[in-house]
């Protein structure tokens, strides 16, 4: 797949290199090759993260990768997902604006919030993160408890 002229290889659902560029995806996995994947100055995270290339018909049609990119994305190789070692994630505690929107969509009766997200959001001083505890707290008691 290419666009201009930058080269993606092959797409890492269907393994084929023709047709139109449709993503290139993070994984919360680590890369096969060290320091060629994605990261986040924001939190420190190394660029050691996997990359996945989809085509845009793979895209369309919600196919799950099953490859992924092996060094840089101008490299071709591909190395199956299975095969990945090692998990790759932000630290949520220095991404305040994720823990802000998990409380909102709390709020809004959309999910519930997890133990880590309840203290990571009052360490990072969110505003209102005590009056959601309480809230998580009485939604977990069972009918008839205060």
């Amino acid at each position: 797949m290419q666009v201009g002229e930058y080269d993606f290889g092959r797409c890492c659902a269907c393994q084929r290199r023709e047709g139109d560029f449709g993503a290139v995806l993070m994984l919360p996995l680590k890369a096969p090759v060290p320091g060629t994947g994605w990261g986040c100055s924001q939190c420190g995270l190394a660029a050691d993260g996997a990359f996945v290339v989809l085509c845009s018909d793979c895209m369309d049609a919600g196919r799950r990768p099953v490859e992924a990119v092996c060094g840089y994305l101008s490299n071709s190789t591909r190395m199956p997902i299975s095969e990945l070692v090692g998990r790759h994630e932000h630290d949520i505690r220095k991404h305040p604006e994720v823990m802000e929107r998990r409380v909102r969509d709390f709020e809004a009766g959309q999910r519930e919030v997890d133990e880590f997200t309840l203290k990571s959001a009052a360490e990072a001083g969110i505003k209102g993160i005590e009056d959601v505890r309480r809230a998580a707290e009485n939604r977990r008691k069972p009918p008839g408890t205060y």
